[in-house]
């Protein structure tokens, strides 16, 4: 059986980890539903390596300052920073999961950031989007829309 204050969590990798369950309450509502109505371990979709980076998160100070100079907000832009792709989408994924909104929204907000002013060439290289138009629907959409003729937006990327 559980401990009042501690909830068991079984990762995707198998590792059980226990967290404290009044926090995880306050920032998942996914973990509000699980401990309202079973025992642990609570089985989710994260790795080891992921739910290191929410618990990181979750141990950082609350306050009532949301500013871009509050603790956690510098935690989150040093969290994301990382330019680490698959941690990034990989927390956001997890975060979502979780229903740990303020996580996923400051995960939205990075990767919004990511792409702002970048060109339709500039994003598939920086997410690693091949180009899967056929030269039939390049010439196709070309055709339809004279201001593509110039553009680069199917050009491949470097």
């Amino acid at each position: 059986a559980e401990d009042a204050g501690v909830i068991r969590i079984k990762l995707s990798d198998g590792e059980i980890v226990e967290y404290d369950k009044n926090r995880l309450i306050e920032e998942s509502r996914f973990f509000a539903d699980a401990c309202a109505g079973s025992e642990g371990p609570h089985e989710i979709p994260v790795t080891t390596a992921i739910w290191g980076k929410i618990k990181s998160w979750l141990d950082v100070p609350r306050s009532d300052d949301n500013s871009e100079d509050s603790e956690l907000r510098r935690f989150e832009k040093t969290m994301f920073n990382a330019n680490n792709q698959p941690e990034i989408f990989g927390t956001m994924i997890a975060s979502d999961f979780l229903q740990m909104d303020l996580l996923t929204d400051a995960g939205i907000d990075f990767v919004a950031n990511m792409m702002r002013g970048k060109t339709p060439k500039e994003l598939r290289r920086l997410f690693n989007i091949p180009m899967d138009w056929s030269p039939s629907e390049i010439s196709e959409l070309k055709e339809k829309y004279p201001f593509l003729k110039d553009s680069d937006v199917f050009d491949p990327v470097d």
